[in-house]
């Protein structure tokens, strides 16, 4: 199989060229989600042999999503290796400051097999990624991978002119911060559009459920233990007065209701008068009033 050219990428990366023919279709599954390629790579990205962990990863952002709560990843790849299977990464990166974090927020393991020879065996491989809740905003997806272990695995690239060009990070284990393909020196990356890496997430609506922070569980605590301390003080009432239709009592001597023993764990009525209606509602004594006759229970 003939190949229009092999170059190092500053001593880490390969380029291998294009031929005429397209990728196979790959997993029935890959069809759909957020796609930035055409379909079709025309090279690939890789690592020279010496590389122990390298990345690629590409740009994308919730908005292009129908929900936050990913289903599926799609990666292509191909190889110029006579082995077919190769063990690698799904890696997932928060922004900062415009380019991914130093360590993803996951990390899926994943193996493609049968990895198809030359660019015309490029093909996608579905990785399942449930569970996985992308951040607000922009994020950064891609593969990782051991090419000392694995030696001669390519991720597709799109370089049609047709396509829009989408910002890729690349970093190796010998590498202390990601490098933009938009801002590589390296020519092999001027025509270059986007990997071939697509995500599908879940159609179903998301249900936010808000949390309270250290100010809002404070006040909810102060809430709970002021309605606490009033049912306590509500329940002391009602141990020891007698309510009428009018939402009133009377209490007699010592605060109890006439003629009646305090209950089990009763107490005389907060603010009663021997003989003096209690008001429930307003809390406070009510108006003085005549003693009932001695014959007439309350």
């Amino acid at each position: 199989m003939r190949f229009a050219g092999k170059y190092w990428l500053a001593g880490m990366a390969f380029w291998v060229g294009a031929i005429t023919a397209g990728a196979q279709p790959g997993d029935p599954a890959c069809t759909g989600g957020v796609v930035k390629d055409d379909g079709s790579p025309e090279t690939g990205w890789g690592w020279i042999p010496s590389v122990i962990e390298g990345q690629y990863v590409q740009q994308f952002h919730s908005g292009e999503l129908p929900t936050r709560n990913l289903e599926t990843v799609c990666i292509c790849w191909l190889r110029t290796s006579t082995d077919w299977e190769l063990d690698f990464e799904v890696v997932f990166y928060r922004d900062v400051a415009g380019e991914p974090a130093s360590t993803p927020f996951a990390a899926i393991p994943a193996t493609a097999t049968p990895v198809g020879e030359g660019v015309a065996g490029g093909r996608f491989f579905a990785v399942d990624v449930s569970g996985v809740r992308i951040p607000f905003g922009t994020f950064y997806l891609g593969a990782r991978w051991n090419a000392s272990a694995d030696p001669f695995f390519f991720l597709c690239a799109d370089t049609s002119p047709a396509t829009a060009p989408v910002n890729v990070f690349y970093i190796d284990d010998r590498a202390d911060e990601w490098t933009s393909v938009f801002d590589s020196a390296d020519p092999i990356f001027i025509p270059h559009r986007a990997i071939m890496v697509r995500a599908v997430a879940s159609e179903r609506a998301e249900i936010e459920i808000p949390t309270l922070g250290h100010t809002g569980l404070w006040i909810l605590g102060a809430l709970l233990g002021a309605a606490a301390l009033g049912l306590l003080a509500a329940r002391r009432l009602s141990l020891c007065c007698t309510t009428t239709r009018s939402v009133s009592a009377r209490c007699g001597a010592g605060g109890l209701p006439n003629g009646s023993r305090p209950r089990s764990g009763g107490a005389p009525c907060p603010g009663a008068v021997a003989g003096q209606p209690v008001d429930l509602n307003a809390g406070s004594r009510a108006p003085e009033a005549a003693l009932p006759a001695p014959d007439r229970a309350l």
